[in-house]
């Protein structure tokens, strides 16, 4: 009798944290999977010179790189002395508001599974004074950067922490099911 508990309670036990670990290993296994991930791109003026910046990239008015099905929020802040804006052009054609000194604006982009190649963004009030840069869509090289320059890129979401797989879990789940059946099996 108590063996007969001690199995049933074990495959009990088995399946509960089979169970539990269920939505952990989807979302392990789907990792980065539609997640986002944040573009901080900052407006600067000094005098007659006009530059994004675009954090963890180098230098003023950096190649923009986005990955193709991915979901971003870009960040822009005016840290200039005058109402500013930031575009994105084709395939995205997405346009912050006009942002006064100081201030934020946020956009939520998702780029289309098939943006390939280059593009543009731009400030619309200080385009002709250079204030634009190139975007990169899809392929870019190891480092990140189509010429090999870039020594970082936007900071992505933290996916979840690792759990254990489908694999694992499924086996807990057919262990805790194996030794309830037997219980069952034996009190017949």
């Amino acid at each position: 009798m108590a063996r007969n508990i001690r199995t049933f309670l074990a495959g009990f036990v088995t399946l509960a944290i089979a169970t539990s670990l269920l939505p952990g290993a989807f979302a392990a296994e789907h990792a980065g999977e539609g997640m986002g991930k944040t573009l901080r791109v900052t407006a600067h003026d000094e005098g007659t010179e006009y530059w994004f910046e675009i954090e963890g990239m180098p230098g003023r008015n950096p190649t923009m790189m986005l990955e193709p099905g991915k979901n971003y929020t870009v960040m822009f802040h005016n840290n200039g002395s005058q109402m500013n804006n930031l575009k994105i052009g084709a395939p995205l054609n997405v346009s912050s508001p006009m942002v006064a000194a100081g201030k934020n604006a946020t956009m939520n982009v998702t780029v289309p599974m098939n943006a390939t190649g280059t593009g543009q963004y731009w400030s619309d009030p200080f385009r002709l004074m250079g204030m634009e840069g190139m975007v990169q869509y899809g392929a870019m090289n190891q480092t990140g950067d189509p010429n090999g320059n870039q020594t970082g890129g936007p900071d992505e979401t933290v996916a979840p922490t690792p759990t254990p797989g489908f694999g694992a879990v499924f086996a807990l789940a057919a262990i805790g099911a194996a030794l309830v059946a037997v219980r069952a099996l034996r009190r017949r």
